[in-house]
């Protein structure tokens, strides 16, 4: 027979599946655990640890877990409503329905609420054993939907002596930026964690609604504007870092940059700012979300041909992403620069080959002028003979 078939494998095969035999004797089957409420051939062992399993699960952690993990990765509120969820948490635990787990849209904001009110009156409570003033700083910045939100903290020491923060709200703004506007809001929250009676400082960054938001605040508590509005001390000195870099008018050289002119005095214009304002102009032209992403993808393609050309000795990493300067992020433009040097071999060959591109453009608006100031000339010396007679 191993003649024949030349080898045993198949045999073995043949005695596994048909009659439940291998090298050592009759094969122990293994019996699979059944978490779905399906038990009656499991043994006692088996069925102890399904009904220990089953009374493990806690509704209220599980909605606690399941809110961390959406808020942590961003995900969609739509997105748990999707049947494939479903199905996932009913694999896990074949009950989740009847324990009230499967949610919706609707149910998470739901429970998002009702943690909120439940951690807000810890908040307060806590907030009122503060000793002294509790002190503030708040912040605008803009979501990716378009929605204004002004991020409200308190600041205060703990009856150890030790600093303590936390996050009080995230009101939005509608309408304009004024300081009233936000003075407003900022005032409700105060009231809400009822710390009328206990303001103390705002730390806040230069911008000039900011003076009018505190003085607005002043005349709501009672507080001497000019005595509690500080100064934020990291956006001072990212300002005198920025100054330094891109030289004494950066504003005003992006107001220039976003006019339209000739190539030509783009580049004399890109020219005049140091070696970081080029790096700085690379990283933003690479990663400019409006032009569809082919320059990121332009990109990346680099980095990989950079990786495979790589000897075995040298050290491999994953392309490191371009990082996007932003002048209100503190340590954002260092970031950028030291991701860039990571990515210095890609952004080289990057830039030759917009150059390569720059000068056939260049070379092309050339051809063109001289083209045209050819047939102004031959259109010249023809009227000049018409009129010669």
């Amino acid at each position: 027979m191993y003649n024949i078939a030349r080898g045993s494998h198949s045999q073995i095969r043949h005695l596994r599946d048909k009659h439940n035999l291998d090298a050592n004797g009759p094969i122990q089957k293994k019996r699979r655990l059944n978490f779905n409420g399906s038990t009656s051939t499991a043994g006692a062992i088996e069925q102890a640890f399904v009904n220990q399993r089953i009374s493990d699960f806690n509704p209220e952690r599980f909605k606690t877990a399941l809110l961390r993990w959406m808020a942590y990765a961003n995900i969609s509120f739509r997105q748990v409503e999707l049947l494939q969820f479903h199905e996932l948490l009913q694999e896990a635990y074949a009950e989740i329905g009847t324990a009230g787990c499967l949610p919706t849209a609707h149910t998470l904001v739901s429970w998002i609420k009702r943690d909120f009110q439940h951690y807000k009156d810890v908040v307060v409570e806590q907030l009122q054993e503060v000793e002294g003033h509790v002190h503030f700083t708040f912040d605008l910045w803009t979501a990716g939907n378009l929605l204004s939100l002004n991020g409200v903290f308190a600041h205060y020491l703990d009856p150890l002596g030790k600093k303590k923060k936390i996050l009080l709200s995230i009101p939005s703004i509608n309408g304009s930026h004024t300081g009233e506007a936000i003075a407003k809001g900022v005032g409700e929250i105060i009231k809400e964690f009822g710390l009328e009676k206990r303001v103390g400082y705002f730390v806040l960054d230069n911008a000039g609604n900011n003076n009018t938001a505190v003085e607005a605040l002043g005349r709501m508590f009672g507080f001497s504007p000019s005595k509690r509005r500080l100064r934020c001390t990291a956006h001072i000195v990212n300002l005198v870092a920025t100054q330094i870099m891109y030289g004494k008018d950066l504003k005003a050289f992006e107001a220039e940059s976003d006019a339209p002119r000739a190539l030509q005095e783009d580049l004399d214009l890109w020219r005049r700012k140091g070696a970081l304002g080029k790096l700085r102009n690379i990283i933003t032209w690479i990663t400019d979300r409006h032009a569809d992403g082919g320059r990121a993808r332009e990109f990346k393609a680099l980095q990989i041909e950079y990786q495979n050309f790589l000897v075995e000795d040298e050290p491999r990493r994953p392309p490191a992403e371009l990082k996007r300067p932003n002048d209100t992020r503190w340590n954002s433009h260092y970031y950028a620069f030291d991701t860039a040097v990571l990515n210095r071999v890609p952004i080289d060959a990057y830039s030759e080959k917009e150059e390569r591109a720059y000068n056939t453009r260049l070379e092309q608006i050339v051809q063109k002028n001289r083209r045209l100031e050819g047939r102004q000339a031959d259109q010249a010396s023809n009227q000049t003979i018409d009129c010669g007679g």
